[in-house]
């Protein structure tokens, strides 16, 4: 009975930390189902094949057919499990296959190194502490994996959840792609270095001979440098997405340059027409043709009231990127519908800059691909310490991540792929409005495309 409880219990030590690591850098939105309930169906299962798996160690045990011994059927038998869990992982996270993928190769490495640290202890510690040798998960080694594992799997964990799902969050395509095909190629080069030395270690048997110790200190070599390596990929990741980000805030802050100056052109073409205007009535009233200037005027009154500036908002730089947006739509034929009730945005001005205008950007594009009528809407309001955005515009088609299954209600931003070069700022609003403990989701319910953005105002500092 000890025997089938201590191979159940390594089987589970060594198995489901590497699983819980895969799915720390995904938030609840990202599951088919709730977190909760994927962790308690994992357990279950893996409870369930930890009996089968220790069962079946017993029953060949002692016992060998041709390559068919103990070690090698239970090294199949977990990797038969962890292929079949990865898959698993696969179907319930809703997230870009390449984020999972990362994922995934970053908790297979944290088992690699794991297991290399089991192997090292063998060699370190006496050999009475692994009795007896013909046991997998022998009292010895269970309490040694039970240390490895409490030492390093809360550094991992939390390197996931702080680090690696922020990264996987705010990584553009591009990015992805690079630091995708990057930790693929590490990862693999690491497998190659391990199966290398793992030989070596085996076959030192004596144990007097220092040649483990140059193993060891090679692998721990070996593993800093790749720890080095990843901190380095998802640093440059960082740099290049705050990059892209400043570069869509000085290409939106262009855009209002660009309108200012218009703004400026038309009241000087404006001040010179007001001349002509008034040489023109001054001759009509001198000539005491009174009903062709009153005519004359009403016609040049109604003429400035369709030119001039619209306001749509007591906020000055918001309601410049709303005016920008409103030509853009009369000049492509778009009905463009405001209701910003909005006093002083409590947000910053680059902030609401990447915000409205990606949103903006966006629906004109959409718009402009489509035939017939088209139309945004957008709302605006605070309510209490909350400020919400609701954008609706007309669209035509969306694609969709391959992972997303589901096609109603709001979704992350994550779950739209869109044409390099066009419509590509979703994840730039989203972490945008995380900036402020807010939210961005997203849906589409042909024919419109729907945009709803929440902020919270932060806390006065004391």
């Amino acid at each position: 009975m000890l025997f089938l409880l201590r191979h159940a219990a390594g089987f589970l030590l060594q198995l489901l930390p590497c699983l819980f690591l895969c799915i720390q850098p995904f938030g609840e939105d990202k599951f088919i189902r709730s977190r909760r309930c994927v962790l308690t169906v994992t357990i279950a299962v893996l409870s369930a094949v930890s009996v089968v798996f220790s069962v079946l160690i017993q029953n060949v045990q002692g016992h060998t057919h041709g390559i068919w011994n103990v070690d090698v059927l239970s090294n199949l038998c977990m990797f038969t499990v962890v292929a079949v869990c990865f898959i698993a992982f696969s179907a319930v996270v809703r997230e870009h296959a390449a984020k999972k993928l990362i994922s995934l190769c970053l908790a297979f490495n944290y088992g690699i190194i794991v297991y290399m640290c089991l192997n090292i202890a063998n060699c370190l510690l006496p050999n009475n502490w692994f009795q007896p040798f013909t046991e997998i998960y022998n009292p010895g080694n269970l309490l040694t994996l039970a240390i490895i594992t409490a030492i390093t799997y809360p550094l991992a964990c939390l390197a996931m959840k702080k680090i690696i799902r922020r990264h996987l969050s705010e990584i553009n395509p591009t990015s992805l792609r690079q630091t995708l095909c990057l930790v693929l190629a590490s990862t693999l080069l690491y497998i190659l270095f391990i199966c290398s030395i793992i030989p070596g270690l085996q076959q030192d048997n004596s144990r007097t001979r220092p040649l483990y110790l140059e193993f060891s200190g090679a692998f721990v070599f070996c593993t800093i440098f790749l720890l080095v390596i990843y901190w380095f990929l998802f640093w440059e990741v960082r740099v290049i997405q705050e990059r892209m980000q400043l570069k869509n805030q000085l290409q939106i802050q262009q855009l209002q340059y660009q309108k200012i100056i218009g703004d400026v052109e038309n009241t000087r073409r404006m001040r010179h027409d007001m001349r002509h205007h008034f040489h023109l009535l001054e001759r009509l009233l001198n000539e005491e043709q009174y009903a062709e200037a009153k005519a004359y005027l009403q016609a040049t009154a109604d003429s400035s009231d369709t030119a001039g500036m619209r306001s749509f908002c007591n906020d000055p730089m918001i309601n410049a990127l709303l005016q920008y947006y409103a030509d853009e739509c009369d000049n492509h034929g778009i009905r463009f519908e405001v209701k910003a009730e909005i006093t002083q945005c409590f947000a910053a001005l680059n902030d609401m800059t990447v915000l409205l205008g990606n949103c903006l950007e966006n629906a004109v594009l959409s718009c402009r691909q489509l035939p017939g009528e088209r139309v945004i809407r957008l709302k605006i309001g605070q309510v209490n310490s909350t400020l919400a955005i609701l954008l609706e515009n007309s669209c035509g088609h969306i694609q969709l991540a391959p992972s997303i299954k589901q096609t109603d209600g709001y979704l992350p931003a994550s779950a739209f792929l869109s044409e390099q070069g066009e419509g590509l700022g979703l994840g730039s609003i989203e972490h945008t409005a995380k900036k402020y403990d807010g939210a961005a989701e997203f849906r589409y319910s042909p024919p419109l495309f729907y945009t709803r953005i929440s902020l919270e105002q932060p806390n006065p500092s004391p």
